[in-house]
């Protein structure tokens, strides 16, 4: 295995650098989908997002310029380009995104007409029978005068799902879904002109774009109706939009779901390529997982490396910067209560430990970005940069950069210094034996969960996971389920024992922790 991964980096990697060096690349293109949380100006100015897009200079000096959700932030020949959201929704889970641009002078421009993120679907979180994913300007992307994102279009489409024991219905059914809005590649001139439709037919759900050495690679998606899974393929497009190669699932796929064309049954959190190999980072979750591995998709069984917390890691010259945890097991629960690693990999496969994030860092979905030598991780409200040179990790404190103690690895064996959110100081216990009684016969929706505390939702998703059997680790799971007479642990606890019902109500119970 080590010497296949070696192989794999040292001839994909080197090539991927060479690539850049040969074709003089901006070198964004290579880590754009990893979130563009940073970016440097022409001054040695940093811009930055975290509650807005903020500026320091040279000196030090910190002003905010922009109000509001921002990303895929990118310094391009002295003009600065950026995704801005005003957020919306119960759950702050949908936004309007505007692109803009920020010359030389000051001046922010918006560059194209407001675009939703978000879904509409007739079965909530299982989009079961029509589901339309919007999604915004994602993965905004400058490359060679010109802008490249996914967004809508009109084109409506459908697709079908074989399932066992979906909602009672005993045997296999066929459920087909439907939407109105597929996806698609577009590119406009950078003042938002002359928009056209490169690369179409992209499913209803989040698919994805990377671009680099004058190829465009695309991951479709179609959202899954029954499992966490979705339906992908990957492709590899000229800049014109002509398909050069298609990557599909040539065996079919897991878990009894069907699509026509035999896709991969996955999800892509994001995707890189160097031009003729195209590489992505995926979750094969059933939804208690939190990590992702990153693959070469032509080979998607051979793991290059297993990321933490779906943060994808970051190309740098031969090497590979990625998120990591020491938990000895990649469930939910067993991640939480780690320390989350930054760690240096070179083309051999030796690794060394950057950083070690403590628990209060954490976050569901970190952002990054690779100046020079400098990667920027923005972990919910903390802002964090690493020196690669020397591991040195400072913390934005709202004025400036400053020594982010807790996150030196000398402190990393001491709990004491660890940031952790404490227990609360008494337990609220239910009268009755079961939280949510009809878990796996009702799928219960967000507007009726959304009442409980972050602690008792916690309780609810492991309650499902309990009746199953499954063997908790953490203590207070041990004791609060084994007062339960209903309760026994199974050391041969499989994920697959659990219906299709319990695995949309643990999602739906994940996303309002």
């Amino acid at each position: 295995m080590k010497k296949i991964l070696a192989s794999i980096l040292a001839a994909a990697l080197v090539l991927c650098g060479a690539a850049v060096a040969e074709a003089e690349m901006e070198p964004l293109a290579q880590n754009i989908s990893a979130g563009g949380v940073a970016a440097i100006g022409a001054e040695g100015e940093l811009y930055f997002s975290l509650n807005g897009l903020q500026r320091m200079n040279a000196e030090g000096g910190v002003e905010t310029l922009f109000e509001g959700e921002v990303s895929y932030l990118q310094y391009v020949d002295g003009t600065l380009y950026f995704v801005g959201s005003e957020t919306t929704g119960e759950y702050g889970d949908e936004a309007m995104e505007t692109p803009y641009r920020m010359d030389a002078d000051g001046s922010i421009t918006a560059i194209g007409t407001p675009l939703r993120r978000g879904y509409d679907s007739d079965y909530g979180d299982a989009c079961l029978l029509s589901c339309d994913t919007y999604t915004g300007y994602q993965e905004m992307t400058v490359y060679k005068g010109h802008i490249y994102y996914i967004g809508n279009s009109d084109q409506a489409g459908e697709y079908q799902t074989l399932a066992e024991d979906w909602g009672g219905n005993a045997g296999e059914t066929a459920y087909t879904t439907r939407y109105e809005h597929g996806q698609s590649v577009y590119r406009m001139d950078l003042d938002g002109s002359n928009k056209i439709e490169l690369i179409s037919g992209l499913g209803n759900s989040y698919a994805h774009m990377a671009i680099s050495g004058d190829r465009i690679a695309v991951s479709s998606c179609f959202r899954n109706s029954i499992y966490a899974y979705d339906f992908s393929n990957f492709m590899l497009y000229d800049m014109d939009g002509k398909l050069i190669k298609v990557v599909s699932n040539p065996v079919g796929n897991a878990l009894n779901l069907h699509m026509e064309g035999q896709a991969f049954t996955v999800i892509v959190d994001s995707i890189r390529t160097d031009g003729e190999n195209i590489y992505a980072s995926l979750s094969d979750s059933e939804g208690d997982f939190a990590s992702s591995r990153l693959v070469n998709v032509e080979n998607i069984n051979e793991d290059i490396l297993i990321e933490a917390w779906y943060t994808p890691a970051l190309w740098y010259g031969d090497e590979l910067i990625y998120v990591g945890s020491d938990a000895e097991t990649t469930f939910w629960d067993e991640c939480m209560e780690t320390t989350t690693r930054l760690i240096r990999r070179d083309a051999a496969g030796n690794e060394t430990v950057l950083a070690y994030l403590p628990a209060a860092y954490q976050n569901y979905r970190m952002t990054t970005a690779l100046l020079d030598d400098m990667v920027y991780l923005r972990t919910g409200e903390h802002l964090l940069r690493i020196n690669l040179a020397n591991g040195d990790v400072d913390e934005f404190n709202g004025t400036e950069f400053a020594v982010c103690a807790a996150c030196d690895p000398a402190y990393a064996s001491m709990p004491q210094l660890v940031l952790t959110t404490p227990e609360p100081e008494e337990e609220v216990v239910e009268e009755s034996e079961y939280l949510l009684p009809d878990s796996d016969t009702r799928l219960y929706s967000k507007d009726e969960l959304k009442q409980y505390d972050k602690d008792t939702l916690a309780l609810m998703r492991n309650e499902i996971l309990a009746r199953h059997g499954y063997p908790f680790k953490k203590e207070q799971y041990q004791t609060y389920f084994g007062s339960k007479s209903w309760y026994t642990a199974d050391p041969n606890f499989d994920y697959n024992c659990l219906n299709s019902i319990e695995m949309a109500n643990v999602e739906t119970i994940k996303g309002l922790e």
